[in-house]
């Protein structure tokens, strides 16, 4: 039998001491200290910034981990550019 960990949101703020992957390596040591698996293939990045002219994208940090722009986090559907849009198609019934 397999034991998924499921709805663990992990929040890094840009300029921090630890790194996005020792953050993450932390939650899988405890999921399997807990006899759970981290479902790698539902796990989803979403980079949290607003829109800067000069700022390119971000490459990938957490490797097998999809980079996402729009993702929902308990019914609420959050979008990397801060905005909202997304949440009040899906409200209002019109396609995301």
């Amino acid at each position: 039998m397999l034991k998924y960990a499921d709805d663990i949101t992990l929040l890094v703020p840009e300029i921090t001491d630890v790194s996005l992957a020792v953050e993450f390596l932390h939650i899988e040591t405890w999921a399997d200290s807990n006899g759970l698996i981290i479902n790698t293939g539902k796990t989803k990045e979403l980079v949290l910034r607003r829109s800067h002219p000069n700022k390119h994208k971000l490459s990938q940090s957490l490797k097998g981990i999809k980079q996402v722009q729009t993702t929902r986090l308990l019914g609420v559907i959050f979008q990397s550019s801060f905005s909202f849009f997304s949440q009040a198609n899906a409200i209002y019934g019109r396609p995301m």
